[in-house]
């Protein structure tokens, strides 16, 4: 395996591992179905673009065919990796792989919730970003626009309704302050 082979598997597993190192809490019974969905959605939408991206590429079907793009890729799916993580830790014990809000929970207001209101979601977004392009597929990158990020939108808007439903005026205020998923553009 060639060294940016290496990189990628490390870098995947150190992404991987996030389902074991970050369980966040259980989900309540409070749920909501819709939310629910929304996280099956996402779910269903990285599962299409990998398989998608891994099937072109071994059909040598609409890839991106250029050394350097390799590299960054790679940079782009670290970058990706790390804003996951630096998310999560910046959360603490308020990390959940599903939405639940409470009046009692604190808005974060420091590390990348300083700057964007849904950082997860970006970093979910750019490692999807740089997972299609380091498979040198044109359609894994099609397919994150046309499926992942619909998906991340539409769990940002449930998200954001129900945040605005539990802390009102607060969260109003908060994410004005903010943007949505890349700073100084959206």
């Amino acid at each position: 395996m060639s060294f940016n082979e290496w990189l990628f598997l490390i870098l995947s597993i150190v992404w991987l591992m996030e389902f074991l190192i970050f369980k966040g809490q259980r989900e309540s019974e409070k749920s909501h179905s819709s939310e629910r969905k929304s996280y099956y959605l996402i779910l269903f939408a990285i599962t299409i673009t990998v398989m998608a991206s891994l099937s072109f590429r071994e059909l040598s079907f609409f890839t991106i065919e250029n050394a350097s793009f390799t590299w960054l890729s790679l940079f782009i799916y670290g970058v990706g990796i790390f804003l996951r993580y630096w998310s999560m830790l910046t959360l603490k014990q308020q990390f959940t792989r599903h939405v639940e809000v409470s009046a009692d929970k604190k808005l974060v207001s420091h590390g990348p919730y300083r700057y964007m209101r849904h950082p997860l979601y970006t970093a979910l977004f750019v490692i999807m970003i740089g997972l299609s392009s380091y498979l040198a597929s044109w359609t894994g990158l099609l397919i994150t626009l046309i499926l992942v990020l619909p998906a991340l939108l539409f769990r940002i808007k449930l998200e954001e309704g129900m945040l605005t439903e539990a802390l009102g005026k607060n969260y109003d205020e908060w994410k004005q302050q903010r943007w949505i998923l890349v700073p100084w553009i959206y």
